[in-house]
């Protein structure tokens, strides 16, 4: 058969036949191995997501995360002194930079904490946490997105009760911030960059697997590091409730407010999409535009309603849109804006059309050398408006150090305030020869007990108010005041010579005046009966204590003083013998003996009444050289000698001459005012090399009260001693003036 076979094949003839071809089994077996490579690759891909899922890469651990105080929730890590100086909660970026003059329900805020050794944004998560695998997808899709627009998803925490996401931190705020910074001045290159910037996001993200912001507003519009913004707050609805932006209630301001950029169609429905749809962050971004041009806040209108009545209005079907009318800008932007808000969704263009229309606006910076000049450009307008904004904020600083230092002074001697303020240690000081000021009243204790405390408080402020607005008039210096007692003292903190006794009687008796006058508001018709004392001596002043530091007196002086005016009558001023001898070398004053009187650890005393003062007898003008020598100051220590410069001796004449014989100053140091006699109050002076003055070509200087000279550029002090003579007709007194290192010690 074989041969027959292969004979019948090799004659040509041919009886074998094949067997037909089957076309469908030949595909059938091409198919097979695609099919199965196929299948193979969706099932790989497959189990490659679901591991992806299940290994939860944006899974936080909170015990990584560091909060305040460089703290590790956790306990893992300790404390970071770096972390320190950080704040747990950080105001938005211009804020952070002393930049927000906005008020402060303007300004928004965000938590940050430390994680990874980096700051990130937290939020919390208000609703419960179900981790079904449609919320796994979508945790694991918002990790995977990135934009250089887009804030980026770090991750989130899902252990009770530390629920929060993590985000990249701007610190530079949000574009509402910014806005609303009447102080930012942003020109329009400026203004179409940050439209461009959201455009470039939302073409992004409609086109991710989020596929929608629901959201889009221009609170969550952010500002990094690098003046680049970026669109936050999208993805994870099914995480974000209603009071992500706040704990407000329905009828709350910043409820309606926040419905200010959404779409009519989403405000129309009763179960909104929580993440909106396309057309409707088209028409918030409408909104946005607005703002960013009009820089009025959200949804302007010229009649101004509140946000409630808006969005009413919009769900009534009435066609509500922002004012344009003020809004100088192009008019392609203008036609933008009406398109993005269009009533109907179907005409709003979408982001990718309005992309091409911002680059268009845009077209310089799109054209520009590069993206590092644009940054620059930003940075450059930060700057100069950081300038001008810095300049401003240091004036109001040094309004408000001016004011507190008033409030300081008026509390301490402004030399004592002067060196607390520059941390200086403030040694006590003697002084040789004060007048001492006591007065309290009489019958204070049943006043007190018939009249209600806020009564007793009112008499005493209405009472201390007549007493301080009178002792301005005087070179006194109020101490304190405990209760009733009212304590004044002269000669002090600056020296004023012999005529602290002077002040304090004129003083006294004023006073005395004025309570013959006072009206008590709940006892019109009781008056009140004020009792006196005065003593003069030396004392040591100081402050005392560091918490609420006081300026105090010490020494027999103060207790004498106090002594004069507990044994002293109602409405009568009680005089010391030595305040009496003070008293005694103007002249002026009206004294009458009382007699001795016994006081508490002094004995008996000889004491006198202040009745009054006459004007001084004509002619007659009291010289220092009659002062009694223990009422004058001590000399001041001698300057070191120059015998390059000759000091100037002032001779104790009547007159005082120059070298044209022209009359200069009267030489009697108690006559005026404060101490000094107004008739010419110039004298020439110089500063030498010792701070003395000297006999060359001198400039002229302006002496003021106690004992201080002035001019435009130097300060100097007066203080007289008396140089020892052979008579007291060849007497002179040598004036020293010496440079003082604070001005400010001038009263």
């Amino acid at each position: 058969m074989a041969s027959s076979f292969l004979g019948d094949e090799m004659s040509g003839t041919n009886n074998f036949t094949y067997p037909p071809r089957d076309e469908n089994r030949d595909s059938s077996e091409k198919i097979a191995p695609c099919s199965e490579s196929r299948a193979a690759f969706f099932v790989s891909k497959h189990y490659k997501l679901e591991a992806e899922i299940a290994s939860m890469t944006w899974k936080v651990n909170w015990g990584d995360v560091i909060t305040k105080g460089g703290e590790s929730r956790g306990g893992k890590r300790g404390s970071l002194l770096s972390v320190a100086t950080h704040r747990n909660s950080v105001m938005s970026s211009y804020s952070a930079d002393s930049l927000a003059m906005a008020t402060p329900n303007k300004q928004l805020f965000v938590r940050t904490v430390f994680y990874k050794k980096s700051i990130v944004a937290i939020k919390k998560i208000n609703r419960k946490i179900e981790l079904t695998r449609p919320l796994l997808l979508e945790l694991k899709r918002m990790k995977d997105l990135h934009h250089e627009h887009l804030v980026r998803f770090i991750g989130a925490s899902v252990e009770p009760p530390n629920c929060f996401f993590f985000t990249e931190y701007c610190p530079r705020g949000s574009l509402q911030d910014i806005l609303e910074n009447e102080q930012l001045k942003l020109d329009w290159t400026f203004r179409y960059s940050l439209m461009h910037d959201i455009v470039k996001a939302m073409h992004y993200l409609h086109g991710s697997d989020i596929r929608s912001h629901g959201n889009l507003k221009s609170s969550n519009c952010v500002v990094d590091s690098r003046f680049v913004l970026k669109v936050t707050d999208f993805g994870l609805h099914s995480l974000r409730g209603p009071s992500d932006d706040g704990d407000e209630g329905v009828d709350s301001y910043a409820f309606w407010r926040r419905k200010l950029w959404t779409s009519p169609e989403l405000l129309k429905m009763k179960n909104p999409l929580p993440e909106g749809t396309q057309k409707g962050d088209v028409y918030s971004f409408g909104i946005i535009v607005h703002e960013i041009a009009a820089r009025q806040g959200p949804f302007f209108i010229t009649e101004e309603p509140s946000p409630e009545e808006t969005v009413n209005r919009i769900i009534g079907g009435e066609k509500l849109r922002p004012s344009l009318d003020e809004i100088t800008t192009d008019d392609e932007l203008i036609v933008l804006m009406e398109k993005c808000w269009h009533e109907d969704p179907v005409e709003r263009p979408d982001f990718g059309q309005i992309k091409m229309i911002i680059r268009k606006l845009n077209k310089e910076n799109e054209r520009g050398p590069s993206l590092v000049d644009n940054l620059l450009a930003r940075m450059e307008q930060y700057a100069n408006n950081l300038e001008s904004l810095v300049a401003e904020r240091t004036a109001d600083y040094l309004e408000e150090k001016r004011k507190c230092e008033e409030v300081l002074y008026q509390l301490l001697p402004k030399s004592i305030a002067i060196s607390l303020i520059a941390g200086q240690p403030v040694m006590a000081e003697t002084f040789d020869s004060v007048t001492i000021y006591f007065s309290d009243i009489v019958g204070f204790t049943k006043l007190s007990a018939e009249s209600t405390p806020m009564q007793v408080v009112t008499l005493l402020n209405d009472l201390y108010t007549c007493f301080d607005s009178i002792i301005e008039n005087f070179d006194v210096y109020k101490v304190e005041t405990i209760g009733d007692a009212y304590m004044v003292v002269s000669g002090l903190p600056v020296r004023n010579g012999v005529c602290h006794a002077r002040e304090i009687a004129r003083m006294a008796l004023a006073l005395r005046e004025a309570v013959l006058k006072f009206s008590i508001r709940h006892r019109p018709s009781d008056r009140l009966m004020l009792r006196i004392g005065m003593h003069s001596g030396p004392v040591c002043a100081g402050v005392v204590g560091q918490k609420m530091p006081r300026f105090c007196l010490f020494g027999d002086t103060v207790n004498t003083a106090s002594r004069m005016e507990s044994n002293g009558l109602p409405l009568m001023i009680h005089v010391s013998p030595k305040t009496k001898e003070a008293l005694d070398y103007f002249e002026t004053f009206i004294l009458e003996l009382r007699g001795e009187v016994e006081m508490k650890g002094k004995g008996k005393v000889t004491t006198y009444w202040l009745v009054g003062e006459r004007e001084p007898p004509p002619g007659s003008t009291p010289s220092i050289e009659d002062a009694p020598p223990d009422l004058l100051p001590p000399p001041p220590p001698p300057p070191p000698s120059d015998n390059n410069n000759q000091k100037v001796l002032l001779p104790t004449s009547s007159r005082l001459v120059d070298r044209d014989n022209h009359p200069i100053m009267s030489t009697n140091y108690c006559s005026g005012g404060a101490g000094l006699n107004n008739t010419n109050p110039h004298v020439p002076l110089l500063k030498g090399n010792d701070d003395t003055a000297t006999s060359s070509d001198l400039p002229l200087v302006t002496l003021r009260h106690r004992g201080m000279v002035e001019n435009n550029r130097n300060l100097y002090k007066n203080s007289s001693r008396r140089e020892p003579a052979d008579d007291a007709a060849s007497a002179t007194t040598t004036s020293e003036l010496s440079f003082l290192q604070q001005p400010e010690s001038i009263a």
